[in-house]
């Protein structure tokens, strides 16, 4: 590939956008990413979009104030093939944030994982592939702060440069490959087209995943309690994700330690100084207001039946014959195990009662295509069972030694699970 020396253009103005729009109308194929705050907000906001055809790079600027509506209309033709690498944020955020439903999508994380790549991040993919490597500066770049500097936008550009040209060797790989992998990437697309992003209620009881409650009294529980709200509300009040007004790991030592003065709080490791000095009266306030407190118990699960225990169990014996049957499936075709089989799908199908045995009951879940049980029924039926390879080592766990954590490479990675955008980490 030959890489384009023509600068981005930055569209920030309602004059700029119409350009924009002349510029691209036609087209067939674009490639789109888009930058969000989520490191530096307390609710990420779409910051930036990122546009390119087989001439230019564009970076749209979502926070100038101009109308995108007709942008947003492109991205809902399915006569324009959107090319995006691991599409599911992206999706997820303009959904949130515009309403749109996105049409068209080529994904080229999904169609490099289904080739069977390895490493199917883009910083990987592009360096493989084009010689050419990824800048990393501006990996925790504020997106939401304004002006842009060139850099920024330099670098925003490269995440849509390749795609183009990325994508139509990945896509030329899959015409040369089986018809059942081009199936699987297809449904991949489809499934990411249909995501919507849900707006749940905030839960009162988040705090109970912090990591290390389960090792607090009632007393100390109360006080980590009192210390998250605060937190989630100074947090959403300055819009900051919580962790920079205060880290978990300084919650916890706060309830354990419980001082009584502000001497006692600047002994914890990562109060002193500045959080200290803005918050700790307000610390020792809340700490003198629970003194008293007889504290707070833990939230214990209803409890089951035997009946109800016995169902969990097999129905988590049933889904882990279905994950090592799917992931034997994925070795053997050297594809993403995940495109095999949804892990939704396959928790459903582990607490389906009565347990399918034929391919017409499988069928009648509306879990899956014809294509995929020409391609399955079989191997699926016989792990519900507990029949054939899937269920020759039920039950067994290998020993410790021998488990591995498995690290999946996505390239240039998720601040925050994406919550920050990529990064380019390879």
């Amino acid at each position: 590939m030959t890489k384009r020396h023509v600068e981005p253009k930055l569209v920030a103005t309602a004059a700029a956008f119409e350009d924009f729009l002349d510029d691209i109308e036609g087209v067939d194929r674009l490639a789109i990413d888009t930058e969000a705050n989520s490191m530096h907000a307390y609710r990420a906001r779409l910051c930036l979009i990122q546009c390119s055809d087989a001439t230019c790079d564009w970076i749209l600027d979502p926070l100038a104030g101009f109308d995108l509506d007709p942008f947003f209309a492109i991205l809902e033709d399915p006569d324009v093939e959107k090319i995006f690498h691991d599409a599911e944020f992206d999706i997820l955020l303009l959904s949130r944030e515009h309403d749109v439903r996105l049409r068209g999508l080529f994904d080229t994380k999904v169609a490099a994982s289904a080739l069977g790549e390895q490493q199917f991040g883009l910083a990987s993919l592009v360096h493989r592939r084009f010689g050419a490597n990824l800048d990393k500066t501006q990996q925790r770049s504020d997106w939401g702060k304004r002006p842009l500097d060139e850099s920024q936008v330099r670098y925003a550009a490269e995440d849509t440069h390749y795609l183009l040209e990325l994508a139509s060797q990945l896509e030329a790989e899959l015409d040369d490959a089986d018809a059942l992998r081009w199936e699987l990437v297809r449904a991949e697309f489809r499934r990411l087209e249909r995501l919507r992003s849900k707006e749940e209620p905030k839960d009162p009881d988040a705090w109970l995943r912090v990591k290390g409650t389960n090792l607090l009294g009632p007393k100390e529980l109360i006080v980590l309690r009192e210390l998250w709200r605060w937190r989630e509300s100074v947090a959403e009040k300055r819009d900051l994700p919580p962790f920079k007004v205060l880290g978990n790991a300084q919650l916890l030592a706060i309830a354990r330690a419980r001082p009584t003065d502000l001497e006692g709080l600047g002994r914890i490791d990562g109060v002193a100084g500045r959080p200290l000095e803005r918050y700790g009266s307000i610390w020792l306030r809340i700490l003198e207001s629970l003194r008293d407190h007889p504290g707070l118990s833990r939230p214990v699960e209803p409890e089951r039946s035997t009946a109800q225990r016995r169902e969990a169990r097999e129905d988590g014996e049933v889904f882990e014959r279905l994950k090592r049957w799917r992931k034997r499936v994925a070795d053997t075709t050297r594809t993403d195990a995940s495109l095999v089989l949804h892990r939704e799908v396959l928790e459903r199908v582990s607490k389906l009662r009565p347990r399918p045995s034929t391919r017409a009951e499988l069928e009648a879940t509306g879990d899956f295509e014809d294509w995929r049980l020409d391609a399955y029924a079989e191997g699926l039926l016989a792990a519900i069972a507990g029949q054939g390879p899937a269920a020759s080592d039920s039950g067994r766990r290998k020993p410790a030694k021998a488990r591995t954590k498995n690290a999946k490479n996505t390239g240039r990675g998720r601040a925050a699970s994406k919550s920050g955008k990529r990064h380019r980490s390879e």
